[in-house]
């Protein structure tokens, strides 16, 4: 009887271990004990960022998205097989194999439970976070690639070249069909030090992927018409193996820890959701009670409410929430984390956006952050030459564009002892 599949084998599976990967191909059970992992793996990157008690689908992304990505990937690496005289078990019938080996990759994914949120500023758990991202993506195609390879009885450096094209593929796809806050940067849309970190690895992802997809394509397809090497596809095992009891213990634990953790991190996700919820769809005045009935902690760590414009959350209307948070009973820290996002906002230049349509927004929500904002006087000779720009540009545009271009010039005209509506005289030289 063979050995059963234990969690060393696990363990061993994961740096490569050709005899771990054979093990795991002989054990027909594995294919379950890795959807337990690959669940965990769904808790270990929600448990901290969603509510799991209002959206518990977002468990199961991971599912979805390893079916459809490891089923594309078999159907590429079957064909390769094929293509080079491999015979024998049907497409079919050997899919549940890889997909026991790739959902045996979802344990490296455990490696996102670490709250790096909770001591580190937004920013740099943004790069730690990224890090971990290329930490994790790296050893997964280098893990599948082996894996792959060993099935199949093909040379690792051609199926590691199809199992890059294969990425990079996924990558281009999501880079035009996803929403990305590199879009708002081409569009003028003002982005924090977070959202612009985040628009540039965005950016440089799609620029990379289009760059590095013809070379590899090349590559693939050179190597794939020069090896010599025939491919063919595992036997059917004369005995199966079982997966040990200390596999079995390992994925219970690792669905069960999640009992012990959730409990300190899902009421502030829960919160965060309603309130985020009243701010976006229900009543305004109501959602900034709610925030000003608890404390700042009692929310996620670095969590800022809507709207979010690097996530494309619009709403609330800033300009509606710098009104209200001006005129209504809400706590302190409310208000300022709002006039906080507010400056951020509105920070360098923001007029030197093409006055369009699209932005008519910011503009009125821009007069009301310079007629409420506690240093008034301040920030509108600050924004001056932008508010005087916006009124030259506005004075034959649409009725709602000349009543923005109005509202400026009785911003302008308002502060005492200065007449900002008229453009400075140039200094004379020397």
């Amino acid at each position: 009887m063979p050995e059963p599949v234990s969690a060393t084998t696990i363990l061993r599976y994961l740096f490569g271990d050709k005899q771990a990967i054979q093990s795991l191909l002989e054990c027909p059970r594995a294919l379950w004990l890795g959807l337990i992992f690959v669940i965990s793996a769904g808790f270990a990157r929600e448990y901290d960022a969603e509510s799991l008690w209002h959206e518990p689908w977002y468990l199961l992304i991971p599912v979805g998205a390893s079916l459809v990505t490891s089923f594309l990937l078999y159907a590429l690496l079957y064909g390769a097989a094929v293509s080079n005289g491999a015979n024998g078990r049907g497409f079919w019938e050997l899919y549940p194999d890889f997909l026991t080996l790739y959902w045996m990759t979802a344990p490296l994914a455990w490696l996102y439970a670490i709250p790096v949120e909770r001591f580190l500023s937004p920013y740099d758990a943004a790069v730690t976070n990224y890090w971990f991202l290329a930490i994790v993506a790296i050893w997964r195609v280098l893990l599948i690639s082996r894996a792959a390879s060993c099935m199949f009885s093909a040379p690792f450096g051609l199926v590691l070249c199809l199992v890059l094209l294969f990425a990079d593929t996924i990558v281009l796809v999501a880079s035009f069909t996803m929403p990305r806050p590199v879009f708002q940067v081409m569009g003028g849309v003002r982005l924090n030090a977070l959202e612009q970190l985040n628009a540039s690895v965005a950016g440089m992802s799609c620029c990379f992927s289009v760059l590095l997809w013809p070379i590899l394509f090349a590559v693939a397809t050179g190597s794939f018409s020069a090896s010599r090497s025939s491919w063919s596809t595992p036997d059917k095992p004369p005995l199966q193996r079982k997966v040990h009891r200390s596999s079995w213990i390992v994925g219970a634990l690792s669905i069960a820890i999640w009992a012990a953790i959730i409990p300190f991190t899902q009421p502030q996700q829960f919160l965060r959701y309603r309130v985020e919820r009243e701010l976006i769809h229900g009543d305004l005045p109501h959602g900034l009670a709610m925030m000003s009935e608890h404390q700042r902690d009692e929310f996620p760590p670095n969590w800022l409410p809507p709207p979010r414009w690097g996530e494309r959350i619009t709403q609330p209307d800033l300009g509606e929430v710098l009104t209200a948070i001006s005129t209504e009973p809400v706590a302190g820290w409310v208000k300022d984390l709002y006039w906080s996002i507010a400056e951020e906002r509105f920070a360098d230049a923001s007029f030197q956006w093409y006055p369009g349509d699209e932005h008519e927004g910011d503009f009125r929500a821009h007069s009301v952050f310079l007629d409420l904002h506690p240093e008034r006087n301040r920030v509108i000779r600050e924004a001056a030459p932008d508010m005087r720009r916006y009124i030259a540009w506005a004075k034959d545009s649409t009725v709602d564009q000349i009543a923005i271009a109005e509202e400026f010039k009785r911003l302008l005209q308002s502060v005492p002892g200065e007449d900002l509506l008229k453009e400075p005289s140039p200094e004379p030289h020397d």
